[in-house]
């Protein structure tokens, strides 16, 4: 019946088996071996083609994977083998977790012990690269990790990475000083006055460092101190020989070799300064230096004297050394006296001074009395006393 379709098998089959053997040409045989060994009919005429290719097309095992990476790119066959741990691939490093999946965005703990940041194509990061919230730095040759070091970034700009490896935004530390870093921009600030983490204000110079001692800024001159870094106000600094005295806001207001050539507020100024050295100290009847130790009139007598002011020793002498004014208007630096705080039987003149303080503004004082030298409010000592105001008449 399937002669028409495949003749040259049909008369094959024809033949008995006798002539068969005898007339078989060395292709026939071939073919019909073929055909028995496979077991399939002599019609396929697929069957050899099929043998020939039968070992290149058998699916691989699973311990036999062409080499290269899968479909989706998650994970990469080497030596026919799945891999993980960071790997050497295509120019740069990948790492693969155990399950052989590829990383993304993650710092991880490499095979040898060191740790690596992997970004989010799964390749070894370099330079900045924001992670976790923040920012770090992995440095383009060892693609480790940079702590507490200024480097250049991909866009050229500078940053400062701290111990910790993230970003440093304001005050940090660095090389044997202080650098404040912008906590938007993450740049260096240069040549500005700027309030740190901690609350407090510092100067930070044309090279990014902090600032201590003289320093113009905004065409005026202001003074940082070198131990804190902090800018000084209502203070007179010895500098170099000179007395320089800056106002409220820091700003140099005037400045003197001697200190009996200084301004009125400035004279005032370093006066508190020196008794507010002593606060704490005891009181010492009858004392006038600091090796012995101050009672009132002495205490103010020395810090006038240190600002340049000769003042009496006594309180009452020194009230009559000054020019009365009313409660109202006194400012810093003038004097407070109090009448008949003691009687010892002869001072009965209602303007009898036995104590004497120096005001500070605010309606407090710093004096010395039986409590040792302190700040107190004027009216807490005033309530049981007489109390009257004086200028000091060298101002």
């Amino acid at each position: 019946d399937n002669s028409n379709s495949n003749p040259a098998k049909t008369d094959n089959n024809k033949q008995d088996s006798a002539d068969a053997d005898k007339n078989k040409t060395n292709s026939d045989a071939n073919s019909n071996n073929v055909n028995k060994d496979n077991g399939t009919n002599a019609n396929n005429s697929t069957a050899k083609s099929e043998d020939s290719n039968k070992q290149s097309s058998d699916v691989p095992t699973d311990n036999v994977l062409p080499d290269g990476w899968n479909a989706d790119h998650t994970q990469y066959v080497k030596d026919g083998k799945l891999v993980t741990g960071v790997q050497s691939i295509d120019g740069t490093y990948y790492d693969f977790d155990n399950n052989h999946n590829i990383v993304k965005d993650d710092y991880v703990e490499s095979q040898w012990g060191t740790w690596y940041m992997f970004g989010n194509d799964g390749k070894i990061a370099t330079k900045v690269t924001p992670w976790s919230g923040t920012y770090y730095y992995f440095d383009p040759l060892t693609y480790l990790r940079v702590d507490n070091n200024y480097v250049q970034s991909q866009w050229g700009d500078w940053y400062m990475f701290g111990d910790n490896g993230q970003i440093a935004t304001k005050v940090t530390p660095w090389a044997g000083t202080y650098y404040y870093f912008d906590p938007l921009t993450y740049l260096r600030v240069d040549n500005n006055y700027v309030q740190s983490q901690w609350g407090d204000w510092y100067m930070f110079g044309n090279d990014g460092r902090i600032v201590s001692g003289l320093t113009e800024w905004y065409g005026a001159t202001y003074y940082f101190d070198p131990s804190t870094y902090l800018k000084v106000t209502n203070t007179v600094e010895n500098i170099n020989g000179y007395y320089y005295y800056f106002d409220d806001s820091g700003r140099l207001v005037s400045w003197a070799q001697y200190p009996s050539d200084l301004t009125a507020d400035a004279k005032a100024t370093l006066a508190i300064q020196t008794a507010s050295q002593f606060l704490g100290q005891g009181y010492v009847q009858g004392g006038n230096n600091p090796q012995t130790g101050f009672d009132c009139s002495g205490l103010v007598q020395y810090a006038y004297g240190v600002a340049g002011v000769q003042l009496p020793r006594l309180s009452e002498q020194q009230y009559y050394a000054t020019m009365p004014i009313d409660g109202s208007q006194a400012r810093r630096g003038d004097l407070v006296f109090f009448s008949r705080t003691y009687n010892d039987g002869s001072n009965f003149d209602p303007k009898s001074m036995t104590q004497v303080g120096i005001y500070l503004g605010n309606g407090k004082m710093l004096d010395a009395q039986g409590n040792g030298i302190v700040v107190e409010n004027v009216s807490d000592f005033g309530q049981s006393y007489p109390t009257y105001y004086g200028r000091v008449l060298n101002f």
